[in-house]
């Protein structure tokens, strides 16, 4: 939708963000296979994404309370519907509160 913005910009580019050598989603790749993976702060789904379909991952829960987030969330999990991934419009924290 944004090229202007960073995830996205690698999106339009056939990349995930931060999968350079060192980045975080490759070590993730290199290390972790199946199994359950929590995304906290999902934003658009961009590591949700990865972990399903580059990790293997036998479920996804992504969790993102900001609700222009979520619903680009939404809309780019309805594009990818064969994978195991469910979305929650809500914020994990330590304790309850806003």
């Amino acid at each position: 939708k944004d090229p202007a913005e960073e995830v996205q910009a690698h999106w339009m580019q056939g990349n995930f963000y931060e999968t350079q050598r060192h980045g975080l989603l490759n070590v993730l790749h290199q290390r972790c296979r199946g199994g359950t993976f929590v995304d906290v702060g999902a934003f658009i789904g961009n590591h949700s994404l990865f972990f399903a379909a580059g990790c293997g991952a036998e479920r996804v829960l992504a969790f993102e309370p900001a609700a222009e987030a979520f619903a680009h969330l939404r809309a780019n999990l309805a594009l990818n519907p064969a994978l195991p991934i469910t979305p929650f419009n809500l914020a994990l924290g330590e304790r309850a509160g806003r």
